[in-house]
């Protein structure tokens, strides 16, 4: 019973984070902006992230490519 209360808690807690976030979009673009500009250990982990889906979505291009 308890386990049941705790998903209903975390299931409302998302749609009210999720909620939240929906109406102050403008807040996390200005404080992701200014994370990037400040913070260079962020800054490397996006760019890193950026380079893995670009090479992942290269090597999915190749295999779905067909070669003739």
């Amino acid at each position: 019973m308890y386990n049941e209360i705790k998903m209903v808690l975390s299931e409302a807690r998302k749609r009210a984070n999720e909620k939240w976030r929906q109406a102050n979009k403008e807040y996390f673009a200005n404080y992701y902006r200014a994370k990037y500009q400040n913070d260079e250990t962020y800054r490397d982990r996006c760019k890193l992230g950026c380079r893995r889906r670009r090479a992942a979505q290269t090597e999915i291009n190749q295999l779905m490519s067909i070669q003739v």
